[in-house]
């Protein structure tokens, strides 16, 4: 696997991550546009956009999340979640910090952990945690989803990310674990293995490089002034007074 040990959501890990298709995006790019003549999702056109930027600015671009207690939530609890998980397998749980794709070095993802072998002296099993701040999510998880099968008709985002996390590190299975503190002893902990899936990793992995292409094509229209940067995301730009009064929040660019 590899690897760089690093603290998600510092700003070193955000500059490895600028311009690189991760697998947190894969969901995005797999989606099916609701417009039969387009290729893209409007989603994943602006992700892979949102990536080209970066590209040209030399600056990763930070959008804050849509729901900021939502996404606090969870990693305040992801931690607990992993020391759960602890409790009930029999090897190591680790941080393996951002993976790199060995195809291609502009593909990563920062799985939660894995689990470490150390009969084998290897990596065996990724983890991707899941802290949903509605309830209701985890109940559906801990009573719908059982296997790779389950997660992708459930939340195929979620699939196509642990997927990509798979390809990426070269594993074949995932812990898939949904965790709620204010549940019961008995119910907080969900787990789930997903396995991997090579029929849906070829679609996956001509989705991402198809990306990689594109965002190529839109970085080469910048500097050849075929393509205009948009204008909120130059330095000295401001939000109009409606902008902030729907609620907007101007990107961030580290």
């Amino acid at each position: 696997m590899n690897h760089t040990i690093i603290e998600q959501r510092t700003t070193e890990w955000y500059r490895m991550r600028l311009g690189k298709m991760t697998a947190s995006g894969f969901g995005t790019l797999m989606a099916k546009p609701r417009d039969k003549n387009r290729h893209w999702a409007v989603k994943a056109s602006e992700y892979i956009e949102r990536k080209a930027f970066e590209v040209f600015l030399d600056k990763y671009i930070y959008d804050p999340p849509f729901s900021p207690e939502a996404a606090d939530w969870g990693i305040q609890n992801e931690a607990r979640a992993l020391d759960a998980l602890r409790q009930i397998v029999e090897m190591p749980v680790q941080d393996v910090g951002l993976v790199f794709c060995d195809e291609n070095a502009q593909i990563a993802a920062t799985p939660d952990a894995a689990l470490f072998d150390t009969g084998r002296g290897d990596y065996v099993s990724l983890v991707q945690v899941k802290c949903p701040y509605n309830g209701d999510y985890h109940e559906k998880f801990r009573t719908q989803v059982f296997n790779e099968r389950d997660l992708k008709r459930k939340k195929s985002s979620y699939y196509w990310q642990m997927q990509g996390e798979m390809w990426v590190a070269g594993l074949d299975n995932s812990y898939f674990v949904s965790f709620d503190p204010r549940r019961s002893e008995a119910d907080r902990l969900h787990t789930a293995v997903i396995h991997r899936n090579d029929d849906d990793l070829k679609i996956l992995k001509e989705r991402v490089f198809e990306a990689l292409d594109e965002r190529d094509k839109i970085v080469s229209d910048l500097h050849n002034g075929r393509r205009r940067l948009p204008p909120h995301y130059h330095p000295d730009y401001q939000f109009s007074i409606i902008v902030w009064a729907i609620g907007r929040t101007r990107p961030t660019l580290i």
